[in-house]
């Protein structure tokens, strides 16, 4: 039996093997949070991202640790008969740590993300391979956020917070823009 297509396209290309199975290493202990309203077009820029950190427009966070999980797919029934569920869209979340405890992260940082303050987008600095990640969602961005003090001295205060949103996309890998990560 012949499938029924509609407006069916092929995005496929080619796929392309790292050299010498070199897999890329895992790792984020920087992002770079873009506000609504900046203007930034090229994850590698580092003039239009110095220039939407200037302008308040974007905030980044170093000395963190964060990963970014297997997203999960948000998938729709067809009003089809004898059909199989297709993928709508995927939710997607990105965690981290940090352990620069201080008022001034309590409040420019993490008590707006507490309250969910809308976000644009999240650029990714992936340290192990010197290059960045940048997740735009379909829609905004919001955030969570808390402190935890552990009841002993044996570990250190930190600061759990997380990026959700909604997107197809898997992000943009880019060149690290030079003197913004490092």
């Amino acid at each position: 039996m012949a499938c029924i297509l509609y407006d069916c396209t092929n995005e496929f290309g080619v796929h392309e093997p790292v050299a010498c199975e070199d897999f890329p290493l895992g790792g984020i202990d920087a992002i770079l949070i873009l506000h609504c309203g900046h203007s930034v077009t090229s994850a590698s820029s580092e003039s239009e991202i110095d220039a939407a950190i200037t302008a308040g427009l974007a905030t980044l966070i170093t000395n963190i640790k964060a990963t970014l999980p297997a997203a999960s797919p948000v998938l729709v029934t067809p009003p089809v008969g004898c059909s199989t569920d297709k993928v709508a869209t995927y939710d997607r979340t990105l965690t981290w740590q940090d352990g620069n405890i201080s008022q001034v992260n309590n409040d420019n940082i993490y008590d707006p993300l507490a309250k969910g303050t809308p976000v644009d987008s999240v650029i990714l600095y992936e340290c192990a391979e010197d290059r960045v990640t940048w997740s735009r969602p379909d829609k905004i961005m919001r955030g969570t956020a808390t402190r935890t003090i552990p009841d002993n001295d044996n570990e250190f205060q930190i600061y759990e917070a997380s990026l959700s949103w909604r997107s197809l996309s898997l992000g943009t890998i880019a060149a690290a823009p030079p003197n913004i990560f490092t």
